[in-house]
């Protein structure tokens, strides 16, 4: 296959004008394209034409698909390949062509090769990219000229934008000391990611892959770096969660969708920091280990989206200083005593009912913060008479914006509340709650709250 060799990419401002004797007009713009006029090609592209070529063999074709004339200096000079007249290609040929046509290099909007009819619509359907050994060469000797840049250009090839590697390409990129993203990858083999797991840099992003198999999470555990991305899978078995307990550095896994307990407790056990995004994809958190976890090193609203926990769960989340649990829809009185004792503003929008129980232990909660004491229950429509008495005990803000009704009892009993309250949805409220009401030693919404008594009277 195609050899690059030293001077597949130069510096146009250095170039020494080539001469190129032609004997006819055929050297020059032929009709079959083969590796040795491509490597001629690539010294001089101004003096060759590539137009008129209605075949091209498969290492021109691999030659060509990964040439990208820049300037080291810094220029987005690139030369556009017309291969307009080609008439039939390999599926070999294809694929390769397919990398360009997608844009493999720093911008995906541009045609860097130019074709027509059929064979473009068969090169644009391509939809698997893979890392070859020659794209890994190119990236890897672009990148160790980048100087600062080392990992991060884009000048010759845009690694995200392959979603496949092969083996031996992951073995080469595995040798390179500097950041490695591989985001653009949804699959990968074992040996693949065996290769991948003695990369000796300090982040290996994989965050496109949607799923592992337990022999790749094995050979991954082995990295060694500070930091490894895998926060696309949505899934993960019992045995992978058992290796991937084992990785050293921090480890991120944002998007998983069901996640059994013995796995759970098994990610609990990662030596670094752990990060499962904002949980919302978990029908549910059962594990107090795991919570203990992540709540070492918590994010902000790491929680926010969690649609259920165990009590045994809320009972950790008491330790912490994490209070948005937006995405809750119920919660238990055991719950509910756990969380009064957390020491941040309690947010609970998602819940649509609460016990009576659990109102009274609400109202306890006391964050450390005196200035930002509040207590938001803004997804309750409804609210009974007892949790509405233990409500007005509560100190700090109060929001119950989601209540379209409240009884004179409940109106009375809140009116004694000292804070702020909060109503948005009330439309069922009778002259004798909002007198109540309007007595309020506080503020309604942000004003005066006789004001806001009248206001709903007129409305």
């Amino acid at each position: 296959m195609f050899s690059r060799g030293d001077t597949f990419f130069v510096n146009s401002r250095l170039r020494e004008k080539a001469d190129f004797d032609f004997d006819s007009e055929a050297d020059r713009a032929p009709k079959h394209l083969d590796i040795d006029f491509i490597r001629k090609w690539e010294r001089g592209p101004s003096a060759f034409s590539l137009a008129h070529a209605l075949t091209i063999d498969d290492d021109a074709a691999e030659a060509v698909s990964i040439y990208g004339e820049k300037e080291w200096g810094g220029s987005d000079s690139v030369h556009q390949i017309d291969l307009s007249n080609l008439t039939e290609l390999s599926e070999i040929s294809a694929n390769y062509l397919a990398k360009a046509v997608r844009g493999q290099w720093a911008r995906d909007s541009y045609d860097w090769i130019l074709l027509k009819g059929d064979l473009k619509a068969r090169v644009s359907g391509i939809t698997k990219f893979t890392i070859g050994e020659e794209i890994a060469k190119v990236w890897i000797q672009d990148n160790e000229m980048a100087g600062d840049n080392k990992g991060d250009s884009k000048r010759l090839v845009n690694l995200k934008n392959f979603n496949d590697i092969s083996d031996k390409a992951a073995l080469l990129l595995s040798k390179f000391d500097g950041p490695l993203s591989l985001g653009g990858l949804t699959e990968i083999s074992d040996a693949a990611a065996e290769a991948l797991s003695k990369y000796e840099g300090k982040d290996l992003t994989l965050w496109g892959l949607a799923t592992l198999s337990d022999a790749a999470a094995e050979s991954l555990s082995k990295y060694k770096g500070k930091r490894l991305e895998l926060r696309g899978l949505t899934s993960i078995s019992d045995s992978a969660a058992d290796s991937l307990s084992k990785v050293q550095g921090s480890l991120f896994l944002g998007r998983l969708t069901s996640l059994s307990d013995s796995a759970a407790d098994s990610l609990s056990k990662v030596q670094g920091d752990l990060y499962i995004g904002s949980l919302g994809g978990l029908p549910s958190l059962r594990s107090k280990p795991l919570a203990e976890k992540i709540l070492r090193k918590s994010w902000p609203n790491a929680f926010k989206e969690l649609r259920d926990m165990s009590d045994e769960v809320a009972e950790a989340f008491a330790q912490g200083d994490e209070g948005c649990f937006d995405g809750l829809i119920s919660l238990s009185d055991a719950a509910a005593d756990a969380l009064s004792k957390v020491e941040a503003p309690l947010s609970l929008k998602g819940l649509v009912s609460l016990s009576d129980n659990a109102a009274k232990s609400l109202a306890k909660h006391r964050p450390t913060d005196e200035r930002d004491r509040g207590l938001c229950l803004r997804g309750l429509t409804s609210l009974t008479d007892v949790a509405a008495k233990y409500l007005s005990k509560h100190e700090g803000e109060l929001h119950l914006n989601g209540l379209t009704s409240l009884s004179d009892a409940a109106a009375k009993s809140l009116s004694k509340h000292e804070g702020g309250l909060w109503f948005e949805e009330l439309t069922e409220v009778s002259d004798t709650a909002l007198d109540s009401l309007s007595n309020y030693d506080g503020e309604i919404n942000f004003g005066d709250p006789a004001e806001w008594a009248d206001s709903l009277r007129e409305g």
